[in-house]
């Protein structure tokens, strides 16, 4: 059995079986057009079919002094020494570079000047009743 307009049926051939009643003869069936596929962009390169968007800005690294800052005030805290002072320096140290910079890190400088000067009061207080009931024992 045969329908009309299916794409597999092959054409009616001119005088031989299967033509068309009304003896219309049609063109032979060629393959679909083969089109070259455009290539991949490669890795890195931009997409010629996407639009430009918008640029990605630079990312400006954390500041070293900041981190530094935070782990100085942080240890000097859990070891109740004179750490806890230089990180607070260190911290005031790098919210000046920050500003200057507009490096990522403020956060972080400010943790390390809160902590390193707590660390500092509590290092002072320690040691106001420390050193005067060592000296009394002696």
């Amino acid at each position: 059995m045969t329908y009309p307009n299916d794409p597999n049926q092959q054409p009616p051939y001119p005088g031989g079986h299967g033509g068309d009643p009304h003896g219309q003869q049609y063109p032979p069936q060629q393959p679909p057009s083969q089109q070259p596929t455009p290539p991949y962009p490669q890795y890195g390169q931009p997409d010629p079919y996407s639009y430009g968007g918008y640029a990605q800005q630079p990312t400006r690294g954390t500041n070293k002094m900041a981190i530094a800052s935070l782990i100085t005030s942080g240890v000097g805290l859990l070891v109740c020494s004179i750490a806890c002072p230089v990180g607070a320096i260190l911290g005031h140290v790098a919210l000046g570079r920050i500003k200057k910079t507009g490096e990522e890190g403020r956060g972080l400088a400010l943790a390390g000047i809160i902590i390193g000067w707590v660390g500092t009061v509590l290092l002072v207080v320690v040691a106001a009743f420390v050193i005067p009931a060592v000296v009394a024992e002696l």
